[in-house]
């Protein structure tokens, strides 16, 4: 488990944006067939990651809502995984990642965290690799001010640490330490390689 490292005062970078057009399938096609496929079993050594580094570390009973919820495995196997969490949700835009999540006593949300607010009755919020498919400035004015005022306690998010995931068509932004998101968190962590920044707000 990588420990945490307070975020120092600087003076922050912007955030690098890119526009990559590799694909003329939109966001919402290239997922929706995504989450309606089997999970990659490699993937749940992602999910585990996060488990070791974040959630076993949250308050006991506390509620934990998932922002971008991804592959509905995803929420699954956190629920699973992470007895001393209490109730769990989802928020995605694209409704194929709710599919079983009622099994599993997962609330899901489908929204678009541009156009609307976020529930405020959980204690975490979380998001894996969704930042960065947002502009600078939906990330900047809308998103993060809308994740950070939802939560209770704190917010975690982790991004694609600088070049890492580079290719992905629909990303459009690029994060680095000293950028202006990184500045935004309280304390921060880079794990899986050095591919991936975890940021506390």
């Amino acid at each position: 488990m990588t420990n945490w490292i307070t975020t120092p005062k600087l003076m922050p970078e912007r955030i690098i944006e890119v526009e990559n057009s590799k694909s003329d399938r939109t966001i919402v096609d290239i997922y929706k067939e995504r989450y309606s496929q089997p999970l990659n079993p490699q993937h749940y050594e992602n999910i585990q990651r996060y488990i070791d580094e974040i959630f076993l570390e949250l308050k006991e009973g506390s509620s934990l809502l998932i922002v971008g919820s991804g592959h509905p495995e995803n929420a699954k196997t956190i629920k699973e995984k992470c007895p001393n969490l209490g109730k769990v949700g989802c928020v995605d835009r694209i409704k194929e990642a709710s599919i079983g999540l009622i099994d599993y006593g997962i609330n899901f949300y489908q929204l678009d965290v541009l156009v609307n607010g976020l529930p405020i009755d959980y204690d975490y919020i979380f998001s894996s690799h969704t930042l960065e498919h947002f502009t600078r400035s939906e990330l900047l004015h809308k998103v993060l001010p809308r994740m950070r005022e939802a939560a209770h306690r704190t917010v975690y998010a982790v991004v694609p640490y600088e070049e890492a995931w580079a290719e992905e068509p629909t990303h459009r932004c690029k994060f680095y330490r000293g950028d202006e998101l990184f500045c935004a968190s309280r304390k921060y962590k880079i794990i899986h390689k050095n591919q991936e920044l975890v940021l506390n707000f």
